[in-house]
């Protein structure tokens, strides 16, 4: 996704999971109660390399169904994370596969396993162009203006299907 070599100064993470890992039930719209927002941050490692960084886009995408679930553009280069705080603030808000600007948790209405790409692309121009801005857009911008690229990904299954409870919670605790 980037043009340059330095892919691994930039360090990308969740609060929520480990690269790899499980995504926790209540972050995903299956949440008993209140559903927390995935909060990510990011770092670049080295003065030298973050003073090229003008902005940042973050999204996340089920890679699965291909479905957008946020895109968040146009973040200043002296952020470091994305939280439910700031989510509509920090940057300009990319459409989702809703045709919406609001953010998706993750919610598989199948009984399969997801795979949910997060990713991050550090630019080297402080503002993509006014208009709609779609998942192929900001692809575009990091492929041609992409400094550094990094990314994690969190897995989910819908256990709904489970009909006993507290066996539903063994799974849960099992799996996350």
């Amino acid at each position: 996704m980037s043009k340059s070599s330095f892919k691994s100064d930039l360090h990308f993470f969740s609060s929520a999971f480990e690269n790899g890992g499980y995504i926790p039930l209540e972050y995903t719209c299956y949440a008993k109660d209140e559903q927390k927002f995935i909060r990510l941050y990011w770092e670049i490692k080295g003065s030298a390399l973050r003073r090229n960084v003008k902005s940042f886009a973050v999204g996340m995408i089920d890679v699965t169904t291909e479905f957008v679930h946020f895109l968040v553009y146009d973040i200043p280069s002296t952020e470091s994370e994305l939280t439910e705080d700031n989510f509509n603030i920090i940057g300009k808000t990319g459409y989702n596969s809703y045709f919406n600007t609001n953010y998706i948790p993750p919610c598989p209405k199948d009984n399969k396993e997801h795979e949910y790409l997060f990713f991050i692309c550090a630019l080297d121009i402080e503002e993509l162009p006014k208009g709609k801005i779609f998942y192929k857009d900001i692809i575009e911008f990091c492929k041609t203006n992409g400094i550094y690229t990094a990314n994690i990904y969190g897995k989910f299954k819908n256990l709904s299907d489970i009909k006993n409870t507290s066996e539903n919670k063994k799974w849960t605790r099992r799996m996350f």
